[in-house]
């Protein structure tokens, strides 16, 4: 009896070992077959982001994340096209879902802080854009998006400093010469904003606003001259344009030309 009591108990044994060796193989088939799935949706889903199917992509990488719920990258992407869609505030979550997953995502603290800026939370913009130059030191557009928030705080002279940067890594961008001359306005160092000013309008002449910002900026230099042929080409792009109109009869009043003053805000 004690015989075949023991061969049954390592009988017993045997099955319990290969039930469990035969748990593990198909959880682990199971888990790859997971990890191959989520891969094809990121796929899916990187590949429609380039066609321009944000829905698509949207779909694909929510898929993904469905079956990988720890992978960055895939957070990362739902974020930036939730974002470019103009959803935010999904946008916001993804990001931060992605950077907690993986601080050093240099370009998922920058879609942050862009998310962020257009939310109108500088403070956030701020801090995630501070990340993101820290991480990626030459990414031009997070030292602009910084050196705007930091202006829309009123720290002219860190907004600067930012924008200098960017123009520095991108002197291309007109957008940012734009930037950098309303913070140098601020500080009333108009001759570097009118520089900068027009070097916007020569990198983009239907930049509308850089000529009625540059026409300002003349003013406040005693250029009604300057001022007034600034004022004239913002209303040949646009002859409606109010903003252009009104500056237009205010210099005039300063020049002293009454009547045509007059003229312009009939």
């Amino acid at each position: 009896m004690n015989g075949l009591a023991k061969q049954l108990g390592q009988a017993s044994l045997v099955s319990l070992a290969v039930i469990l060796l035969f748990s593990v193989t198909v959880n682990s088939q199971r888990r790859t077959s997971e990890r191959q799935q989520a891969q094809q949706h990121y796929q899916k889903g990187l590949e429609l982001l380039k066609k321009g199917d944000l829905d698509g992509s949207i779909e694909a990488f929510k898929k993904a994340i469905l079956l990988r719920p720890k992978e960055a990258e895939a957070h990362y992407y739902l974020g930036y096209a939730l974002g470019i869609k103009g959803q935010l505030a999904e946008a916001i979550v993804e990001l931060q879902k992605a950077i907690s997953l993986n601080p050093e995502l240099g370009e998922a603290h920058y879609y942050l802080g862009a998310a962020r800026w257009f939310s109108k939370d500088i403070d956030g913009a701020i801090a995630a854009l501070r990340a993101a130059v820290r991480l990626m030191p030459r990414h031009a557009n997070a030292h602009y998006y910084l050196g705007l928030s930091l202006q829309k705080k009123g720290d002219s002279q860190a907004a600067i400093a930012e924008l200098r940067k960017a123009i520095e890594l991108a002197p291309e961008m007109a957008e940012v010469h734009h930037a950098l001359g309303l913070s140098l306005q601020q500080q009333d160092e108009l001759d570097e904003a009118i520089e900068a000013f027009r070097t916007a309008i020569k990198l983009r002449p239907n930049m509308l606003r850089a000529y009625n910002d540059l026409g300002l900026a003349l003013m406040q230099k005693r250029d009604p001259d300057g001022a007034i042929a600034a004022f004239n080409e913002a209303l040949k792009l646009d002859s409606s344009n109010m903003v252009a109109q009104l500056n237009l009869g205010m210099v005039l009043i300063q020049k002293g030309d009454y009547a045509a003053a007059v003229e312009q805000y009939r």
